[in-house]
């Protein structure tokens, strides 16, 4: 989101271990030198380490305390988020927002059917009218909305005592073995039946490159910005020179893999086709069967690589190589 590079580019493939290069330029710097007020409020694996803060004048780390949209650091960012609005700069802010990462965190009082049919749609419930606070007090800003990643609902709790309930149940089962089998047969299989119904506590949501999990909102709104949906297959690295474009500010030359979608955003134009490159399970020490996928309009190849165990991935295949092993479309 902030380089405008994929992963092999950059080099940072975790969240620890990792720390993006010097020589790699990050958006918030790019803008704090066009004379932007630069601001982030993260959490979570989101650490200085790994070279996110790059570029911010200010970073706000939140420890579990202040995790929470619903905790007193919800007025304080909205809060801040006025205070940036009103000052002589323009401000470029990154809010962290975590409520609807697992465990998911909603007030009790949400904890009902009319608001949602389970845990995942709860948390959306209370997370909503705190954006919108965010977005009134930045005014006049334009204010993006995007995630991470989907999630794979198959067995999402009802709510807060069945998720309680199924992380104490986890914790004393064998499931990474049983799910890393099943992981390593659905992908291999021609069906994804085992893929769609691996149980996200099972499988958390980073193990395959199915439309559910990679599949994410991103929406602009401010002035400017045209209303409507576009349908052209965009990517987080098409971030950074989207933001530098619509600043007004001139996109470095090199190494920026990213497609601005300025034009798409003012003009409520499709974006220009660009091929998506995706990956999983190329991080050192995390258990999943490596995957890489090229989208480009309404196609998608995926491609698995199966490692013998022991070299970066921990499953050893069994029998005989399959044709379903091979890329496929």
């Amino acid at each position: 989101m902030l380089t405008g590079r994929y992963l092999p580019a950059h080099g940072v493939r975790a969240l620890r271990g990792s720390a993006l290069p010097e020589d790699v330029p990050s958006v918030a710097e790019e803008l704090a030198k066009g004379g932007y007020t630069t601001w982030c409020s993260v959490t979570g694996p989101l650490l200085d380490s790994i070279g996110l803060f790059r570029g911010f004048e200010e970073a706000d780390y939140r420890d579990i305390p202040r995790r929470s949209v619903h905790s007193p650091w919800g007025d304080e960012a909205v809060a801040k988020v006025g205070e940036l609005a009103a000052g002589e700069k323009p401000f470029f802010a990154l809010v962290h927002v975590w409520d609807v990462h697992t465990p998911r965190s909603y007030p009790r009082s949400l904890d009902s059917r009319k608001h949602g049919r389970n845990a995942y749609e709860r948390a959306l419930a209370g997370v909503d009218p705190w954006i919108g606070r965010v977005r009134e007090a930045a005014g006049d800003a334009v204010v993006i909305l995007t995630g991470d990643h989907g999630e794979n609902l198959f067995l999402e709790p009802p709510g807060l005592r069945w998720q309680g309930l199924a992380r104490r149940i986890t914790r004393r089962l064998p499931i990474q073995k049983w799910s890393l089998s099943m992981l390593e047969r659905g992908v291999r299989s021609e069906s994804k039946t085992m893929l769609k119904l691996a149980p996200r506590y099972f499988w958390n949501h980073n193990q395959t490159l199915l439309e559910s999990l990679v599949r994410i909102p991103l929406a602009f709104v401010g002035p400017g910005v045209a209303t409507g949906t576009r349908r052209e297959p965009v990517s987080h690295v098409d971030l950074a020179p989207t933001l530098l474009d619509l600043a007004g500010l001139p996109e470095p030359l090199l190494g920026w893999q990213g497609t601005s979608l300025a034009g798409s955003v003012t003009s409520g134009e499709e974006p220009p086709p660009h091929a998506i490159a995706m990956e999983v399970g190329i991080t050192p020490g995390v258990p999943t069967v490596p995957q890489h996928a090229i989208r480009e309009g309404r196609w998608k190849l995926n491609h698995l690589t199966l490692r013998r165990a022991g070299r970066g991935c921990p499953l050893r295949p069994r029998g005989r190589p399959r044709r379903e092993a091979q890329p496929r479309t």
